[in-house]
């Protein structure tokens, strides 16, 4: 059976870890733990303050690539600074692929 959330609630050996989102941009799973708030909506999430992300870049001349945005209500506001095509954009979060990986 497919998980169809947003969000995914990790619970490891009985004790909660965060909330994992999927990043449309990068497909990377990314985990909000204790320090930011939860609006507890699985389709609609919030979560507060931003999410900074950096991964290795695929061409070693750029160093990484950073990925810094917002989540409010069901969507992810890129922010300027990210080092993708998404940048300053707002797009519609996806299915949490995390339990299906």
């Amino acid at each position: 059976m497919a998980y169809m959330n947003k969000v995914f609630d990790l619970i490891e050996d009985g004790v909660h870890q965060g909330y994992i989102i999927t990043s449309p941009v990068t497909d990377q799973d990314i985990l909000f733990d204790n320090r930011w708030s939860f609006n507890g909506d699985f389709e609609n999430p919030t979560f507060s303050p931003s999410m900074l992300q950096t991964y290795p870049a695929e061409n070693p001349e750029t160093g990484h690539v950073r990925e810094h945005f917002f989540v409010s209500n069901g969507k992810i506001q890129y922010l300027p600074d990210c080092h993708h095509d998404m940048a300053g954009k707002t797009v519609d979060m996806i299915t949490c692929k995390w339990p299906e990986r």
